[in-house]
């Protein structure tokens, strides 16, 4: 005959086991019965408080004892549920061939480690943060709803049910029309997303990435604009150039603002942007973004975008 007295063992020997694929949360529970019997059944459950209250799991095992000890998997045979230890407080009540153990065992810090793989994995779940922060910084998503990012890298572009940008980055979108009458004819970009280490000199260099060719069919404008995450120890400078290939071969000049960055050695780097609208001809050109620095040194292109369309 057994001895109805059990030592729980819940906060020293009480393992956990976080699966993050479909398979059950355990809790491994060590637990020791004073007596000569070699099994007994045991009842798991758990509730919300130490006293009267249901209980909000239940589970039963057929034990082996030996040297008075015995181990069991809790959640092998009921799933605990996911959201179990969402509150504060938690309680083991065991029942032993029917004797039910008292008092209750506080369930402590280490079963609350299934609320925190839980928060890994907030699948069926709705979060309400203020904001959302990468990595590094290196994108948020503020309480506004705004996303701030140095580049969006996709497939393409869809706005509804509307084709906008195609997989090339050309324009497929309906036909645009400006205040001033203008129509976007042709939308080009020219992306990189993929680390590049250049050297930067105190004369005025072109970016090979970022030099592009544009058909003018018709006398209108370029809208043209550049964007780039830049890491540099010195302080740097881009612009963007323009030059006419046919039917006249003539160098434009530089066009827009020139944008600078400081000196850093931060993950990200600097952020740059140029913005240049210049009225064309027909025609073939070239548009091209040069760097420069106040002496030579390596820079590091972390990412950029060049975008230009033409209105006419």
């Amino acid at each position: 005959m057994q001895s109805a007295t059990m030592i729980h063992s819940l906060v020293i020997l009480f393992c956990l086991y976080l699966p993050l694929g479909a398979s059950p949360l355990l809790l491994n529970y060590t637990g020791s019965i004073a007596g000569t019997d070699t099994s007994a059944t045991v009842i798991f459950s758990i509730c919300p408080d130490a006293n009267y209250s249901e209980a909000l799991w239940t589970e039963t095992h057929s034990v082996t004892i030996a040297g008075n000890r015995f181990s069991v998997l809790l959640g092998s045979i009921t799933p605990l549920p996911s959201d179990l230890f969402r509150a504060d407080t938690r309680y083991l009540s065991v029942s032993v061939d029917g004797t039910v153990l008292s008092p209750r065992q506080q369930i402590v810090s280490v079963a609350y480690a299934i609320e925190a793989a839980n928060a890994r994995n907030v699948d069926r779940h709705d979060i309400t943060p203020l904001s959302v922060t990468l990595a590094n910084g290196s994108a948020t998503w503020d309480s506004t709803g705004q996303v701030t990012t140095p580049i969006v890298r996709t497939d393409s572009l869809v706005a509804g049910n509307t084709p906008i940008v195609d997989s090339q980055g050309n324009w497929i979108g309906p036909t645009q029309s400006g205040s001033d009458g203008l129509t976007l004819r042709t939308f080009t970009t020219t992306t990189v997303d993929e680390e590049e280490v250049f050297f930067f000199r105190s004369k005025w260099l072109p970016f090979p990435q970022f030099d592009t060719f544009v058909e003018v069919e018709n006398d209108g404008m370029l809208d043209i604009s550049f964007v780039g995450q830049i890491q540099c120890n010195n302080s740097f400078n881009t612009r963007i150039n323009l030059k006419q290939v046919s039917p006249s071969n003539q160098f434009l000049g530089q066009f827009g603002n020139t944008s600078g960055g400081e000196g850093t050695t931060g993950t990200h780097g600097s952020a740059v942007k140029n913005q240049a609208i210049i009225g064309v001809t027909a025609g073939t050109y070239r548009v091209f973004i040069e760097h420069q620095s106040i002496s030579t040194i390596e820079g590091t292109l972390k990412s950029g975008s060049l975008i230009v369309r033409h209105y006419d």
